[in-house]
């Protein structure tokens, strides 16, 4: 029932708003993620195996979906920053795009 969100700048009217640009900017974030892969990684020769990139961006967009429905289901309590830092699955997800990102620099046959 309350209108004002405490050390926010915006209000609970404004979450249709803020959700439409998020998950907007976190499509964004991918398809930038997309386009560096096709136009500048496959020019670069400081990756091995650019293939392994591939698995980059679906992570981006995971991530963010993740992010933005925990907004929407009320169980973000606390900064995005710090809830990324102390979620498993966040964790878990840019473990693996570490492990992608080390496996498209040192470029193993399998990839």
């Amino acid at each position: 029932g309350e209108t004002g969100i405490s050390g926010r700048g915006y209000r609970t009217v404004d979450l249709p708003l803020l959700m439409a640009l998020g998950v907007g900017a976190g499509i964004g974030a991918t398809l930038i993620a997309v386009l560096y892969i096709i136009d500048e990684a496959y020019v670069q020769t400081f990756y091995g195996n650019r293939i392994a990139l591939w698995g980059l961006p679906p992570l981006v967009f995971l991530f963010i979906a993740r992010i933005w429905l925990k907004c929407q289901r009320n169980e973000m309590t606390m900064h995005p920053l710090d809830f990324t830092l102390r979620d498993p699955v966040g964790l878990t997800l840019a473990g693996i795009g570490g492990v992608l990102f080390l496996l498209a620099w040192v470029g193993h046959p399998w990839l």
